[in-house]
């Protein structure tokens, strides 16, 4: 008992930087028992109290069971090391209809470049842009910023939007991208979609959701690389909200008719609720 206390007064009269250290630093403790975290000092990409977020954008590197593997890394250098990371898929959509925002991905995007896929992609940033920038982003966070960052969609015009909602999680392996990957939907609210900033050569479409989570679909050469959990879980989400009618009125097909093998199926009336 007096070891003790003498031990937690000896603590106690410590800065807090100090008080409480990684394994990595046993000189700022008493014994490997009482680390939690690190000093200032071994986190040098760590933003500063009161900034708005990290200077250069980092994602957490796992392992194969999803724990944390080295110190984190930019997302290029994950990609070129084949590093797993943490990433958002976010499907903007009209469920009645079956509708996805399918979007046609820049050449010069880091993934998936020249590729149709999600509507948004991202990955979750150890040091989130919310709050003060100190802590890491969870992922509807960053499902949040990929709205703001990649379609230019204002806070005003998200209010408009329905909920985001996180359908599922999967593994996606393109290459050598490796990916721990959220996947969510968010429904277009009833003011249709807003002005979109796209890059110069990307562009977005309204598909049927089967057209494209077929196996047509991903044999096509033209989508994004996705598992077939990926595809099947989105499509029995989207199938359990879709109407019959307002799908043969969008598209021009029944809800339960076979896949069609062309890839972007246009439907005028998909983009209203």
């Amino acid at each position: 008992l007096l070891d003790s206390r003498a031990r937690a007064k000896v603590i106690a009269s410590r800065p807090a930087s100090q008080a409480f250290s990684l394994p990595c630093d046993p000189s700022r403790s008493l014994d490997s028992h009482s680390v939690m975290t690190s000093p200032r000092g071994t986190r040098p990409h760590e933003p500063q109290r009161g900034t708005q977020q990290s200077a250069v954008p980092l994602t957490e590197v796992l392992d194969s069971c999803g724990q944390p593997l080295c110190e984190p890394r930019m997302v290029e250098h994950c990609v070129k090391s084949g590093l797993l990371h943490r990433a958002v898929h976010v499907w903007i959509c009209v469920p009645r209809s079956g509708a996805l925002l399918l979007r046609k991905w820049s050449r010069r995007a880091l993934k998936h470049p020249g590729f149709w896929g999600p509507t948004c992609h991202s990955e979750i940033r150890c040091y989130g842009s919310g709050g003060d920038g100190h802590a890491a982003e969870v992922s509807l966070q960053a499902a949040e910023r990929s709205l703001t960052e990649q379609l230019g969609i204002s806070a005003e015009e998200a209010a408009s939007f329905g909920a985001l909602e996180h359908c599922f999680s999967s593994e996606i392996h393109d290459g050598m991208c490796k990916e721990l990957v959220d996947v969510y939907i968010v429904p277009l609210g009833g003011s249709g979609l807003p002005q979109l900033k796209l890059c110069q050569d990307e562009e977005v479409d309204w598909v049927y959701f089967r057209d494209v989570l077929s196996m047509a679909g991903a044999n096509s050469g033209k989508m994004f690389k996705c598992e077939h959990d990926y595809r099947d879980a989105l499509s029995r989400r989207m199938r359990a909200s879709a109407v019959r009618e307002d799908v043969q009125n969008a598209f021009g097909v029944s809800l339960d008719q076979p896949c069609s093998p062309q890839l972007l199926r246009r439907g005028a009336a998909s983009a209203r609720t």
